[in-house]
């Protein structure tokens, strides 16, 4: 059976896919995360902004990736639990793209 639109959440598209011969179901999620890059690098270059309250943004991170880290740790990567897992990846040089900041922070 061909794939068909099972669901659109926001800017996520989800696919269903069913294999008769194999007798199974395939659910994939698609997301189109040039528009977070994008904003996360306005953001960057334009970092002197603040929030009223005193907070700062450091990163913008799509719906998807989040599920990604989450299969790879087993586990919410938003959590307190992991949180120092979170903010290594965060500095890590191959995830600057999600950063809406630079420079050190915990």
């Amino acid at each position: 059976m061909k794939g068909r639109l099972f669901d659109v959440n926001g800017d996520v598209l989800t696919t269903f896919h069913y294999d008769e011969m194999e007798d199974r179901t395939v659910l994939r999620s698609t997301q189109d995360v040039n528009p977070y890059l994008k904003q996360n690098a306005t953001e960057r270059d334009n970092q002197n902004a603040r929030n009223n309250d005193g907070l700062q943004k450091i990163a913008s991170v799509p719906i998807n990736v989040i599920e990604e880290w989450r299969k790879e740790l087993g586990s919410d990567p938003l959590s307190m639990e992991n949180r120092g897992w979170l903010m290594k990846r965060l500095h890590s040089p191959e995830y600057a793209y999600l950063r809406t900041r630079t420079g050190r922070f915990i």
